[in-house]
């Protein structure tokens, strides 16, 4: 008997023809309807992934109550619930009253005197001498205006303090922030990736099936998809610390249900670039805190000289002396001798901690420099690689694409290369999203370094005299 099926003998020729070319027909209409629809998956989920990024649990109902996060909301709200800048602004308040501390001297003391009366003969009150007098301890000159200045430079350090406690802060923020920002992008193209990968690796485990492939192709489709994978889960982790370091500078414990918007930079501020470290450097709050901490050390070198100066006690008394009731009235002084301790070590001990703290500024300068010199690398490497990205690769990428679509309509390129092309496309716009995530960070560091970063309200700005001013006494 012979056979009736497609490839067999029993039809005539012409219509054996005509039979295998509708199969092969319906067979490339299956594949573009496969293609359409992963393709369209793809796509609609890195350009509609919106709802993908919520938290777990959230619905649609719930998405549409989602909290918007701006980087103006973000500023207010890590304002109202920052533990740090209340800590810094108390360390000014604290060196403050220091310094309102250090002008005033010792109290005096009182003194109550019995002295030279009998004890054998039970008139001890009647033949006494009884005094009643004060002492006062009166600093030596040079030291205690010394010790003033000290202590006044010692609230400008922790006005500096505070300046770079802000500045620290805004970083860490802006930087949790551009990292959820960017770091959603980034995820979602990592999705694409794998989904072309996945879809890859099933085309090939068919054509595997049918003998069409060898298995090495499927082992190196297979590969990739794995790998595409990993890099996801690395790129979903990098967005979890980003989003937990931005609620923590929010006050959080954890990530709530908010969606964060704003507008990524793509190129460089060309101001930002020409900013050099001499129109900064003096300025830097860790610089001026650094060159305050290396007068005070100045301040305290000489006053270490004046140490074995001794404080002067005066004191005065008045009382009686006797049944007579004879009045009398003492004044003298103390006067420490040093003859063992004469500040030789303290001396020295400031000298050196003088010395280090001039090696601790310049050193500082040096390593500002140095990270100004490698942000400002960083930041033009990463637009160059966002600009040929943008303007190159994706677009030749997407142009590729359409052309091996239109090829595959026609019979011209096989299911395999329209999902590489795609898979090619995915990858180009990962990279993207990842240098654009770079050159946004580089951007924060530099403007951190060369105080050039915006939004900082200025609330914060007269905060700590007010906190100080309501403090005194």
């Amino acid at each position: 008997m012979s056979s009736c099926g497609i490839g067999g003998t029993g039809l005539p020729g012409s219509l054996q023809v005509l039979t295998e070319t509708v199969w092969l027909q319906m067979r490339r209409w299956i594949d573009v309807w496969i293609a359409a629809a992963v393709t369209g998956a793809v796509f609609v989920q890195y350009e509609l992934a919106g709802a993908s990024l919520l938290p777990e649990g959230t619905g649609a109902r719930d998405a549409a109550e989602v909290e918007v996060l701006t980087w103006e909301t973000c500023l207010r709200r890590a304002l109202e619930s920052n533990p740090d800048l209340h800590s810094a602004r108390l360390r000014v308040v604290a060196a403050e009253a220091r310094a309102r501390q250090a002008r005033l001297w010792p109290n005096p003391s009182f003194e109550l005197g019995l002295e030279e009366g009998p004890v054998n003969q039970g008139r001890f009150a009647e033949e006494s001498k009884q005094t009643v007098g004060v002492a006062q301890t009166i600093p030596y000159p040079r030291k205690k205006a010394l010790e003033v200045q000290i202590e006044r430079v010692g609230v400008q350090v922790g006005r500096e303090a505070l300046v770079g406690a802000r500045r620290e802060w805004v970083r860490r923020l802006k930087l949790a922030y551009v990292g959820v920002l960017a770091g959603e992008r980034v995820v979602l193209a990592a999705e694409e990736v794998v989904s072309t990968a996945e879809a890859m690796a099933n085309a090939l485990r068919e054509k595997v099936a049918s003998g069409a492939v060898s298995d090495s192709e499927l082992l190196r489709a297979e590969i990739q998809w794995m790998q595409a994978r990993a890099g996801l889960v690395s790129f979903q982790r990098e967005l979890w610390q980003a989003r937990q370091q931005l609620a923590t500078g929010l006050g959080w414990e954890s990530w709530r249900n908010v969606r964060v918007t704003g507008v990524l930079r793509e190129e460089p501020d060309a101001e930002l670039l020409r900013d050099e470290p001499p129109n900064w450097l003096e300025t830097h709050p860790e610089c001026a805190q650094a060159r305050l901490d290396r007068d005070r050390a100045r301040l305290e070198r000489d006053r270490s000289r004046w140490l074995h100066y001794p404080d002067v006690t005066f004191w005065a008394r008045g009382g009686r002396q006797g049944p007579g009731d004879v009045a009398l009235v003492e004044a003298g002084l103390t006067l420490p001798l040093p003859l063992w301790d004469r500040g030789r070590a303290r001396f020295d001990e400031a000298a050196a901690r003088l010395e280090e703290a001039e090696a601790h500024l310049e050193g500082l300068r040096l390593r500002l420099c140095g990270e100004w010199q490698m942000w400002r690398q960083r930041l033009r490497s990463a637009a160059e690689q966002v600009r040929l990205l943008r303007q190159e690769v994706v677009p030749r990428a997407e142009r590729a694409l359409a052309l091996v679509r239109r090829g595959f309509e026609e019979g011209k390129f096989g299911f395999l290369d329209l999902l590489d092309t795609q898979r090619t496309l995915a990858e180009a716009r990962l990279s993207l999203e990842q240098r654009v995530l770079e050159l946004n960070v580089a951007q924060v560091e530099l403007e951190a370094l060369t105080g050039r970063l915006d939004g900082l309200p200025s609330a914060l700005a007269s905060e700590p005299q007010r906190v100080s001013r309501s403090m005194q006494p």
